[in-house]
């Protein structure tokens, strides 16, 4: 969940029967809310409402990381 008003992003650490969610699933889920917001501060909001998109490029940048490539 982001929350534009404040600037605070909130990802969910547990599933919904309490059991942790993998390390991976939580970057890659912050690296989502995070693209939400730079694209809707860049006046992109068609962009923004894409969620394939959205994930494609989180997966994208949360994969770049994991080989070093950026860091």
């Amino acid at each position: 969940m982001t929350d534009y008003t404040n600037r605070v992003i909130s990802v969910a650490t547990k599933s919904k029967t309490g059991e942790d969610l993998p390390e991976s699933e939580i970057q890659i889920t912050k690296l989502h809310e995070v693209m939400h917001c730079i694209l809707t501060t860049g006046m992109y909001c068609d962009y923004s409402d894409d969620e394939p998109m959205v994930e494609w490029l989180a997966r994208s940048v949360y994969s770049l990381r994991k080989q070093n490539i950026i860091k």
